[in-house]
């Protein structure tokens, strides 16, 4: 007989709380709880955060940089570094 040898995301779905995990089922997570999933790894988590925030981001990225396309490459650049 084998072993079975869980992922690392198998491992840490119990640290998920269980709102998060409704969330599946069509409820909203709690903020802190979806940004503690992305923290773990979890690229829907982390999705979900970006669709959230990036219109505002990108709104007072325009009014500091004055254009849409420097705010959007900005918004892209520190998405991209919150993703790290």
């Amino acid at each position: 007989m084998h072993a079975s040898i869980a992922s690392p995301l198998e491992e840490e779905i119990h640290l998920l709380p269980e709102r998060w995990l409704a969330s599946f089922a069509g409820t909203q997570p709690d903020m802190p709880e979806l940004i503690q999933a992305a923290r773990l790894g979890d690229e829907l988590a982390f999705s979900r955060l970006v669709d959230h925030y990036q219109a505002a981001a990108q709104r007072l990225a325009q009014q500091i940089l004055r254009t849409e396309e420097a705010a959007a490459d900005a918004v892209q650049d520190a998405l991209i570094k919150v993703h790290r």
